[in-house]
């Protein structure tokens, strides 16, 4: 049903364009309310802020401005110009935000990434996931890729897999391992169980028994 005079609903079921100039091909119980705003097939999806577009899936939404949704369940697209691709329960909340496949993924930053995995999040400026579990990537410029429940939170700091891993130092980085800590400024560990680099240690790594 068209229930604006510029808007447009060919074929499907049960689909409601109400935005000015909406549009909705195919699909059922498809709602697309914003100005502008498009669905494309799918089920139940909504698409509610100014042009925004989702191309099929089931209980998407697409609320922020030109936000876009391709794919996937129950996805939310509320940043504006945020947009996810595939997956499920993922949200992509930030300024050009972006979420790519995985399972309950967040990407609250402005111009953050989470790429598949889940249980991500992307909180930081420019910061960004790839992979894993229950990673976080806090901070402006922060990164993790792979492994579970690591934490970058020193600005441009980065965790590359491994379990429980910590970069908290500005440019520190952690490269595997198990609850490793890195967070001294330009300090870095390879691998190791439960090594410790602080601000405090002027020699290199203290690690377990020799601290």
């Amino acid at each position: 049903m068209a229930s604006e005079t510029s808007s447009t609903v060919i074929g499907g079921h049960y689909n409601i364009a109400s935005g000015r100039d909406s549009f909705i091909i195919g699909g059922f119980g498809n709602k697309a309310s914003g100005d502008y705003s498009s669905v494309s097939n799918g089920y139940k999806n909504e698409a509610i802020g100014w042009a925004s577009s989702i191309n099929n899936g089931y209980s998407n939404k697409a609320s922020g401005f030109m936000s876009s949704i391709s794919g996937g369940s129950s996805n939310q697209a509320s940043g504006d110009y945020s947009q996810i691709s595939g997956g499920k329960t993922n949200l992509a909340a930030g300024y050009q935000s972006f979420v790519c496949g995985g399972l309950r993924n967040k990407a609250f930053g402005r111009h953050s990434t989470v790429l598949s995995g889940k249980n991500n999040r992307a909180n930081g400026f420019f910061s960004s996931v790839s992979g894993g579990n229950s990673n976080v990537a806090h901070s402006t410029g922060t990164s993790v890729v792979g492994g579970g429940y690591n934490k970058a939170r020193g600005v441009s700091s980065t965790v590359s897999g491994g379990l429980h891993n910590h970069a908290g130092g500005l440019y520190s980085s952690v490269s595997g391992g198990y609850k490793n800590e890195s967070s001294g400024k330009y300090y870095s560990i390879s691998g190791g169980i439960n090594v410790k680099l602080h601000r405090k240690n002027k020699t290199g790594p203290v690690y377990p028994g020799n601290n």
